[in-house]
């Protein structure tokens, strides 16, 4: 009697556990698969359908579901390939969905992600301001861009040290697009500070829809800097190392491609920066490193001979 009154026992204890295990699997899962249901669907870039669009595709067209809001009315979807891959915010009812909704982790850029934890090996990094879980860190004061380009429109400036989400690059690598508190947009790899391998991030499309590179102000040719306050960058080719701005004053030491430097200071023409790292220390040319936004850089060395720069031009002394 006993023995049939313990295998009833655990069989409606099985019964019991087995609903809990389901919905604990379900809480955790990342991706739904699904189909757009709707004529054309407009995928936008905040989870708000009058923020900007980023992509459009067909009825028909297959995507996956990787988030949903909080009141299951908007989904975080990816559709296309290669560079044709956009990734954006649309409406849940214009998307047929294979599976519930509910497994989907809360990802309203900025109010929730509290599931998303699950994506890294290690300890989950610290939420920004807003609660966007994070994977990177600005090394420098910068702008975002609506392009993986300078020339592109500025989204917002972003401060060193902010935290930031990297969800793609461009095909190049030299870009990420990336979620933070002061925006979503572009920003140059050598900007932002991560320990995960930029290979395994998605290729996206390396421009919002619609947009498209602006006219560069045009700059005197003898102005080698262009504006920013960067201060990290990196050699991008063999560069002899100089006491001062001035090829003529040669160390006889050089840098190698890919070393990582600090810029602490420039010329007045902003042709050279002075720069630590890599073991060693001095000035290089502007033209050897990955960054160009140097002339809000102190001026270190004064060569201007009396000439001045306002937006780009030059005025001198002697016309």
């Amino acid at each position: 009697m006993r023995s049939t009154y313990q295998l009833r026992f655990w069989q409606l204890f099985m019964l019991l556990l087995l609903p809990i295990l389901a919905l604990t699997t379900a809480v955790y899962a990342e991706e739904l698969s699904g189909t757009v249901s709707a004529e054309s669907v407009n995928l936008h870039r905040d989870p708000n359908l009058s923020s900007p669009i980023v992509g459009t595709f067909p009825q028909g067209t297959p995507v996956t579901l990787q988030g949903r809001n909080r009141d299951n009315s908007l989904v975080y979807i990816a559709a296309g390939t290669g560079p044709d891959k956009f990734n954006g915010w649309v409406a849940a009812s214009d998307i047929t969905i294979n599976g519930d909704i509910n497994v989907l982790p809360i990802w309203d850029n900025g109010q929730g992600d509290e599931n998303r934890a699950g994506e890294f090996d290690g300890p989950a990094p610290a939420p920004s301001g807003n609660g966007i879980i994070t994977n990177g860190i600005m090394r420098v004061s910068r702008d975002i861009k609506a392009g993986a380009d300078e020339c592109y429109r500025t989204i917002a400036p972003i401060a060193q040290g902010t935290p930031v989400k990297i969800l793609a690059r461009n095909e190049s690598g030299t870009w990420l697009f990336i979620w933070a508190d002061a925006g979503d947009g572009w920003v140059p790899t050598s900007s932002v500070e991560t320990s995960v391998d930029i290979s395994t991030f998605d290729v996206w499309t390396d421009h919002f829809a619609g947009e498209s590179c602006q006219s560069p102000p045009q700059f005197d040719a003898r102005i080698c800097g262009r504006p920013g306050n960067a201060t990290m960058a990196s050699t991008t080719r063999w560069t002899d190392i100089f006491e001062t701005a001035d090829p003529d004053s040669t160390t006889g030491r050089a840098y190698t491609p890919n070393v990582e430097v600090t810029m602490v200071g420039r010329d007045f023409w902003g042709c050279w920066v002075s720069v630590t790292g890599g073991g060693d220390a001095g000035w290089v040319p502007v033209n050897a490193l990955s960054e160009r936004g140097i002339l809000d850089l102190p001026i270190l060395v004064d060569n201007s001979d009396g000439c001045s720069i306002d937006d780009g031009q030059v005025a001198c002394p002697d016309g």
